[in-house]
């Protein structure tokens, strides 16, 4: 139905009406008006509270999120950047990668398993660095011991000497003195 017919309608109606029911139902029509123009009004400053409000809600949620993110982001990230080594120490000196092959076992130092066949003692007579002599001091009660196997030209028999070195103060105490110089 198009507008042009309602209005043809609605005059059709109107004109059925009396001058004194067309001047009451106006008056009716009026208050009715006024009434609704006053809900109007109490209704437009109720939103118009509610909207504030709803700005202030949402302007200090906004306040809090940003404290949260500035929060979160002054932290540091945990995750490794892409572009640095990965590993433990980042020095990209960590375990290197084998090619698939197994390496042979080394001879090395084999362990001296052979038992002592004779027992030498050397006695500390002069400090090595300074010269000095010690013949006179007593020994520290620690030594040093080492074991020489001594294999001569032709192989008749290994011979396992122990060496058992002593040790004395005036000689550590020269090496001490001599670090703390340098």
């Amino acid at each position: 139905m198009s507008s042009k017919s309602i209005l043809s309608l609605t005059l059709v109606y109107l004109k059925t009406f009396s001058k004194q029911m067309l001047i009451k139902a106006f008056i009716a029509l009026r208050e009715k008006y006024k009434v609704l123009n006053e809900k109007h009004a109490v209704l437009k400053n109720k939103y118009q509270e509610l909207q504030e409000k709803y700005n202030r809600i949402e302007s200090a949620q906004t306040k809090q999120q940003l404290q949260e993110v500035n929060h979160q982001a002054n932290k540091p990230s945990t995750k490794q950047a892409e572009w640095e080594i990965k590993g433990v120490g980042n020095d990209g000196k960590g375990k290197k990668k084998g090619r698939g092959k197994k390496g042979r076992k080394g001879a090395g130092n084999k362990a001296k398993n052979h038992s002592i066949t004779r027992n030498e003692f050397a006695k500390v007579e002069i400090c090595n660095i300074c010269g000095k002599d010690l013949s006179q001091q007593p020994p520290l009660t620690s030594e040093n011991k080492r074991i020489i196997e001594d294999i001569p030209e032709m192989p008749m028999a290994i011979e396992v000497i122990e060496v058992t070195q002593e040790k004395n103060i005036v000689f550590i105490a020269s090496k001490w003195l001599q670090h703390d110089q340098n």
